[in-house]
């Protein structure tokens, strides 16, 4: 037969299909919501649940008018009269993107019981310190930060001798300039040991600004959205829990639980309060995403579904009610990177159970 026969035997009858290839629809992104600190934009895959992505860009400094709300928790003399439970996790200052700071908060409180490779520079003998003092200030010509390396590594900080997450992608907060090493023509550094790096902070190839980080939610589903699903979506390169995982399994450990998922104070049967203790009660601090902030829970009180938190602000401990909102900010979702558990620890567990009565 002909190559014209056979091709007009394709295009006709029953055949007609196979003469014809026709391509998948493609995803495609679209912004619904966009703010100075957020930024909601949402994924539609043909075929397949859509999702949310929550670009947080929280603010450096606390927005002002919320003095009142941010006032520090002392917890020995909070007069709580349920048990509550904290855990003994480090404060650190912003730099470079709440997110990763939350991040880096969450891995020095690993660092500090039980997985002593999350961090392994120099200072205080190789453990993460309390507070993120000890490193000095930086300023990029418009504003002076803090130096964290555990979030975001820089050149002749901590023993570092070349250029690292500062140095290679941040111009200024907000900027949504080419990185440094784009436009400076060098190779960016390896990423080892700054959680920043992994979870996409402030890299404008992954489309975030300086300062920003990307979160995934599903839309209309209030079950987790897991990092298997990530991969599923092809989106474990740019969420930024995804990244924490990433960044533990560099460090030689584990992940158990990996997911993102909406509270239940925006889906019903979303996350809650109870998983919520259930994780304090673990030993996990948990990542909160609110409306253009990302924080640490680092533990709670019954009396009013309290949580207290780290807000990247201060070295302070802070509440606020759990669904409720923060600095303005809406509680939106949480962000669980669980590890193996670590050895038995001769000094004994991590954290403490307060039981408060009535103060005298």
């Amino acid at each position: 037969m002909s190559l014209g026969l056979l091709l007009l035997f394709l295009g006709c009858g029953p055949y007609a299909a196979m003469a014809e290839v026709t391509a998948p629809a493609p995803s495609s992104m679209e912004t619904i919501q966009s703010g100075k600190y957020f930024t909601l934009k949402r994924l539609t895959t043909p075929g397949r649940p859509s999702l949310d992505a929550l670009v947080i860009s929280g603010p450096p400094t606390p927005p002002p008018g919320y003095e009142e709300q941010r006032a520090p928790v002392d917890l020995a003399k909070a007069g709580l009269k349920a048990a509550s439970m904290t855990l003994t996790t480090p404060a650190y200052n912003w730099v470079f993107g709440c997110s990763a700071v939350s991040g880096s908060m969450i891995a020095a409180y690993y660092d500090r019981t039980g997985y002593p490779n999350i961090y392994t520079g120099p200072t205080g003998g190789g453990v993460m310190p309390l507070d993120n003092s000890v490193w000095g200030t930086w300023s990029d010509g418009y504003s002076t930060y803090p130096n964290l390396p555990l979030a975001a590594s820089h050149n002749g900080v901590d023993g570092r001798a070349i250029k690292g997450s500062i140095d290679d992608y941040w111009v200024q907060y907000g900027s949504s300039a080419s990185d440094p090493y784009i436009t400076g023509g060098w190779t960016q550094h390896t990423w080892s040991d700054a959680i920043g790096d992994y979870m996409k902070t402030s890299q404008s190839a992954y489309s975030n600004t300086d300062g920003s980080t990307t979160f995934y939610t599903w839309v209309s589903s209030a079950t987790p959205l897991t990092c298997a699903d990530m991969e599923s979506y092809s989106i474990d390169t740019v969420d930024g829990t995804y990244g924490r995982k990433l960044f533990y399994e560099a460090r030689g450990y584990t992940i158990t639980d990996c997911y993102n998922q909406k509270t239940d104070n925006t889906i019903t049967g979303g996350f809650s309060f109870a998983q919520y203790k259930a994780e304090i009660d673990a030993g996990n601090p948990v990542m909160i995403n609110v409306e253009g902030h990302t924080m640490v829970g680092v533990g709670y009180d019954d009396t009013g579904n309290t949580v207290y938190l780290h807000d990247t602000w201060d070295y302070n401990t802070h509440a606020m009610a759990w669904g409720d909102s923060y600095s303005g900010m809406t509680m939106l979702s949480v962000s669980i990177v669980n590890l193996t558990a670590a050895p038995p620890s001769p000094q004994g567990q991590p954290w403490e159970l307060l039981l408060m009565g009535d103060e005298e």
